[in-house]
């Protein structure tokens, strides 16, 4: 039982430090929206996210907001329960810890403001990638604990 604590409270951690950074974000770009850090990043403060995915649901922002939150709550207990149900799998509760501590960071976002507060802008030259967070990061840093804890399982890579 603490072990499924322990998971949930690095989530939560994982959230705070986001809704920090975005904090200092928001405070350091009260006078100008862009920062060069060096020749591949920027810090760039956007409010995005105004739509559910790929700009879908844009006009309905009540009835979107409403159906975000219920998936968004769904799919909060769901990662819980699966950490519950796989807890000594170490790497793939971390991976569903990451991606809780993300989701809810953005998820806090989009509850008090609507939109989601975005920061980070990589590029090479003129190519720039997504401009993303912290929770993102985490989100994406989840994501490849859990791949990566599913290579235990094929046969090739137990031999190795």
């Amino acid at each position: 039982m603490k072990k499924k604590f322990l998971w949930i409270f690095l989530s939560f951690i994982i959230s705070f430090i986001d809704q920090l950074s975005k904090i200092f974000i928001t405070k350091l770009f009260i006078c100008k929206k862009i920062l060069i850090i060096n020749s591949f990043l920027n810090l760039f403060l956007i409010y995005n996210n105004k739509k559910i995915i790929f700009n879908l649901i844009y006009e309905k922002i009540d009835l979107q907001k409403n159906i975000l939150i219920i998936i968004n709550i769904i799919i909060f207990f769901l990662i819980i329960y699966f950490i519950k149900i796989f807890i000594k799998e170490y790497i793939f509760c971390y991976g569903l810890s990451f991606i809780l501590g993300g989701a809810i960071g953005n998820f806090i976002d989009y509850v008090l403001y609507n939109y989601v507060i975005d920061f980070f802008d990589i590029h090479i030259n003129r190519l720039h990638w997504f401009i993303f967070n912290i929770s993102d990061i985490s989100i994406f840093i989840g994501v490849i604990l859990i791949i990566l804890d599913q290579f235990k399982n094929i046969k090739y890579f137990k031999k190795i």
